[in-house]
């Protein structure tokens, strides 16, 4: 089971990242499980776990899918051959670290209407530098690190946000001085 482990965050930041996530998440209040999985310094933890509570995957982050493709390994095998569905993706945020305007590259396997968001580290919304449809395939989005009055965003980490026809793809992006 994925476990989103959120120790010394503020909890209304923690319910909102949960509410990114489609899978189970545990707010660790004695600091047992960081201490015992603990992979970074950094919010959110994910972890995939096994029956036997072995950790079988960690990371830092927001990728939802590279999550539950690490699930989708630990599955027993069913014998009949599934299908992989296309999922809405941002493929990269480049620059990263980035001095100026930053290139968002998404995937899409169809028409959708699609909202790319920025939230600061804290959880906060930064800006929206696009909403709108967009047509199936690959698609690069311009953010000219400017937040939602127009103003350059100061320097530091952030999280570039896809969402289209409800699914989600974050990622993450440093912002430099």
């Amino acid at each position: 089971m994925p476990i989103t482990i959120n120790l010394w965050q503020d909890m209304s930041i923690v319910k909102y990242y949960a509410g990114l996530y489609s899978y189970p998440f545990l707010r660790d209040g004695t600091g047992a499980v960081w201490n015992a999985y603990r992979i970074g310094n950094s919010i959110p933890l994910n972890y995939v776990v096994d029956t036997t509570m072995i950790v079988r995957y960690g990371a830092v982050g927001f990728n939802e899918s590279v999550i539950r493709n690490w699930i989708e390994t630990l599955l027993p095998q069913t014998g009949v051959e599934e299908q992989e569905l296309p999922v809405a993706r941002i493929e990269s945020v480049r620059p990263s670290p980035a001095r100026g305007p930053a290139t968002v590259r998404l995937a899409l396997p169809h028409p959708a209407r699609v909202s790319v968001r920025v939230f600061s580290s804290a959880g906060r919304l930064v800006a929206e530098p696009f909403a709108g449809e967009v047509a199936a395939g690959e698609r690069e989005l311009t953010w000219n690190l400017a937040d939602g009055r127009g103003e350059r965003v100061p320097a530091g980490t952030y999280f570039v946000e896809l969402n289209a026809a409800g699914q989600a793809s974050r990622t993450k992006l440093s912002v430099l001085d």
